[in-house]
């Protein structure tokens, strides 16, 4: 079993405390241009998209620092394919 990411995009209020945290982390930096985790509004329907995307170390601190809870920790089959991070 491996560890991945999972993503519930409704509640999330779009504070973007994931990609900073992120950033923070691996690029010792405040900000949202280098991070592993994007935070985007829909233009269709002004919802948040939250996208995982393939270099995530998945140090799974964003799942810690995420005041919504829309981010979480799964456990899947080591062949079983992760669906990008946001399945």
């Amino acid at each position: 079993m491996k560890k991945v990411i999972k993503i519930n995009e409704e509640p999330c209020i779009g504070c973007s405390l994931c990609s900073l945290v992120c950033s923070m982390t691996w690029n010792h930096a405040y900000g949202l241009n280098d991070t592993h985790i994007v935070v985007d509004r829909s233009d269709l329907d002004g919802r948040f998209e939250i996208k995982v995307l393939d270099t995530c170390k998945r140090c799974f601190k964003c799942v810690k620092i995420c005041p919504s809870s829309c981010i979480e920790i799964v456990e899947v089959q080591d062949d079983q394919d992760e669906g990008g991070h946001n399945g």
